[in-house]
């Protein structure tokens, strides 16, 4: 009877995580055959919108430019949670990199692919390519290596042009790794004692950098991951106008603290490694795979629910024998 129970729970649990995974896969494909259009976090709560309007009218006037570097480690935790089969290149572990520059309107996004016939050429980014792969940083290992720039130019880039500073492609990435180079946002947060593998103040962050900008105001940028409990920061932006000079992020679609919490705490990871994938091999039995987690936590609660029915066995002919002695005394 006991061995039926044991056998019945463990089915239960595996059943209930195959389902669990087989959700969770399906979500992941789905978002993975997004692209880069996802990688765009402050951009994940109305892309669709903002391209729909973009795409049926002509208006690609915009009032400033935001210049908006990652924070790699985060963008690869991001990358890494969508699927077990993705895998990051991480040239740069110390710098923030360039994710883009964005022509953007007064509290919206966008304007965005302005200009059809400016096709991306990889072969004119080859004078800088190696700079690129080192400070405007593709993570994704598992996808061309040049799919994160032609994003970058075709969505952002074609409505950058209309500024001569950035009115070819080659401008527009050099442009990019220049001010990468101008705005060394590790370097901000480190003078603010603000080092990745700590939880911080998401105030104390925006005042680290908005002290290094004369008083300028940055757009941070969270996301929530699995791994966290408090919101990793993912990307901080830097407010420019057409001349490229600083300015306040007040008008930006997120403001600027974006979705990091005004008043709390925010996760600045210093390593990629997901605890999840990191399982000691002396808890996991042969041929063990993650599919089978469900499996296992049925046999140990199955175990567990034996030993509490012989500990109460146990117990209960302990007290009959106490009783009858008792009772045999008098």
């Amino acid at each position: 009877m006991i061995t039926k129970i044991i056998i019945t729970l463990a089915i239960i649990f595996y059943i209930t995580n195959q389902v669990e995974s087989s959700s969770l896969t399906s979500e992941k494909d789905e978002e993975n055959q997004t692209d880069y259009s996802s990688q765009e976090i402050e951009e994940t709560t109305t892309l669709e919108t903002s391209e729909s309007t973009s795409h049926h009218h002509h208006d690609h006037k915009f009032d400033f430019i935001l210049f908006a570097q990652v924070w790699p480690i985060s963008n690869c935790i991001d990358w890494e949670e969508r699927s077990e089969e993705n895998t990051c290149s991480l040239p740069n572990r110390k710098q923030w990199t360039v994710h883009g520059i964005w022509p953007t309107k007064n509290f919206t996004i966008g304007p965005l692919f302005c200009n059809h016939s400016a096709h991306f050429d990889f072969d004119a980014l080859s004078p800088i390519l190696e700079e690129l792969k080192l400070h405007w940083t593709n993570v994704r290992a598992n996808s061309k290596l040049a799919n994160f720039w032609f994003h970058e130019w075709t969505k952002h880039g074609t409505c950058a042009m209309q500024l001569e500073e950035v009115n070819t492609e080659i401008k527009y990435f050099n442009k990019g790794l220049e001010l990468n180079k101008e705005f060394p946002i590790a370097k901000f947060l480190s003078d603010a004692k603000i080092v990745p593998g700590a939880v911080y103040q998401t105030e104390d962050i925006l005042q680290a950098v908005k002290s290094q900008l004369n008083g300028m105001n940055p757009a941070l940028e969270c996301h929530q991951m699995d791994e966290f409990s408090d919101p990793v920061l993912t990307q901080i932006g830097i407010c420019l106008d057409k001349k490229f000079q600083v300015i306040g992020c007040e008008l930006t679609h997120g403001g600027i603290y974006g979705k990091c919490p005004k008043s709390g705490a925010v996760e600045y990871p210093a390593t990629e490694k997901l605890k999840y994938r990191t399982v000691s091999p002396a808890i996991i039995m042969p041929g063990y795979k993650a599919g089978h987690a469900g499996l296992i936590w049925g046999i140990v609660l199955g175990c567990a629910i034996l030993i509490g029915f012989i500990t109460y066995f146990l117990k209960s002919k302990c007290d009959n024998y106490v009783r009858n002695s008792h009772y045999e005394a008098l």
